[in-house]
């Protein structure tokens, strides 16, 4: 159930994590409009448009270049594919299983195995027909145990592979109907990535995008766009979790409303199918837990209210930039009456505290599995890359676009 449940139980620590750090603030625009039916006046943020366009930049990835360059480029790794495929073969009609296993898995960890499905499949094939006495497993070699434990993960692997029907169609047309929240789709694919970056972990992570995705989306509409009626309507649509939206929600609302209903009722759907087990319930009470959270925060913001660290740390921090609620470098200057750069190096103490708490919690007193408490570490890494030196959502930087361009646009240089 791994793949599938993880990405809602993310979501809570996903909400504070990625609001830890200190922000500069930034113009607010307030629109007011006069009719016969004045709409709410609302605050808007400023964001900076996406870096990302999607109808050329990312469609064009699609497309085949025919310059000489790109030709050249591609007898290099169809000379490169071709020796794997010969060393592959070579080791299918060899007698070293392990060998088989650490080849296919470091294949796998390399992100290129898809090149190789057939070769792969019948390594495997032959793998699994293997009698018993050809597997030396003795219980006192390490590199026999560690043999057996791969033969099994990459056999059941095979035998089930994931099959969560994730693709993220519907992402695109609420992008264009919450104009005024972040589009930052690329920047919530790299920050899945870092959680869960395994070849194998693919759907999963496809899903895990789109739910960071809709957060993003869920945290702009608590701290920017909705009036706090709005709000308060929408988190309690959210506590009643029914198919259609309540009739009394604006339309934005309605549609970030059916996506997080449609999406939560997907992966249900899947575990159920693949665990026997009913996640209904499990899911909607995170999306509750979360919208609940902001909407504390929008109710310091509505009265004017300034919370103790305590009561910022303890809800999931809200950002300064948009004026909002202070940020808890600004909340601790206030409370100790220090300076910036005092409140700033006690901030970094904590981070460093929650640092050795999640080292604990993760390597000596997990209770979870593996897999889990290695991708709630990947949680902690991915957040602070992303908001360390600045705000890699808001804000995104040269350095963090470079870091996505070479993750997932530019083609790996062969020559190197």
């Amino acid at each position: 159930m791994f793949c599938s449940i993880i990405v809602w139980q993310f979501l809570p620590t996903m909400a504070k994590a990625t609001k830890c750090l200190w922000q500069t603030s930034s113009p607010q625009t307030t629109v007011r409009c006069s009719s016969s039916s004045t709409p709410p006046a609302r605050q808007l943020a400023n964001y900076t448009p996406s870096s990302w366009d999607y109808d050329c930049r990312l469609l064009s990835l699609d497309d085949i270049s025919h310059d000489t360059h790109d030709q050249l480029r591609a007898r290099s790794f169809d000379k490169l594919k071709a020796g794997v495929r010969e060393r592959l073969m070579v080791a299918s009609r060899g007698h070293d299983q392990p060998a088989k296993l650490r080849l296919v898995d470091t294949l796998q960890r390399l992100g290129i195995a898809y090149h190789f499905d057939d070769e792969i499949s019948n390594i495997l094939t032959t793998i699994h027909s293997a009698k018993p006495h050809q597997w030396s497993c003795d219980d006192d070699d390490g590199d026999d145990v560690a043999s057996a434990a791969l033969r099994f993960r990459l056999l059941r692997e095979s035998g089930f592979p994931v099959l969560f029907p994730a693709g993220g169609g519907r992402i695109l047309p609420l992008v264009k109907k919450l104009g005024f929240a972040r589009d930052r789709l690329m920047e919530c694919y790299h920050y899945a990535t870092g959680i869960m970056w395994e070849p194998t972990l693919g759907a999963c992570r496809e899903v895990l995008a789109k739910v960071i995705y809709l957060a993003v989306q869920l945290d702009d509409v608590y701290d920017v766009y909705g009036t706090l009626d709005e709000l308060i309507l929408f988190t309690n649509a959210i506590r009643r979790w029914e198919e259609s939206p309540d009739e009394r929600l604006p339309e934005y609302m309605k549609a970030l409303y059916t996506i997080m209903y449609n999406t939560s009722c997907e992966v249900a759907e899947n575990v159920l199918k693949q665990h026997g087990f009913d996640a209904r319930h499990v899911l909607q009470k995170l999306w509750h837990d979360v919208t609940e959270s902001y909407l504390v925060e929008a109710k310091w913001h509505h009265g004017n209210h300034k919370p103790t660290l305590q009561e910022y740390l303890d809800n999931g921090s809200a950002e300064l930039e948009r004026g909002d609620v202070p940020s808890s470098i600004a909340i601790h200057m206030s409370e100790n009456n220090s300076g910036e750069k005092e409140s700033r190096d006690a901030m970094e103490d904590l981070i460093m505290d929650a640092w050795k708490s999640i080292n604990i919690e993760a390597f000596e007193h997990y209770k979870f599995s593996r897999h889990f408490a290695k991708s709630c570490v990947n949680l902690a890494r991915i957040s602070h890359c992303v908001y360390q030196d600045g705000d890699g959502f808001g804000e995104p930087d040269y350095q963090k676009k470079k870091q996505i361009k070479e993750l997932f646009l530019e083609p790996i240089n062969s020559e190197k």
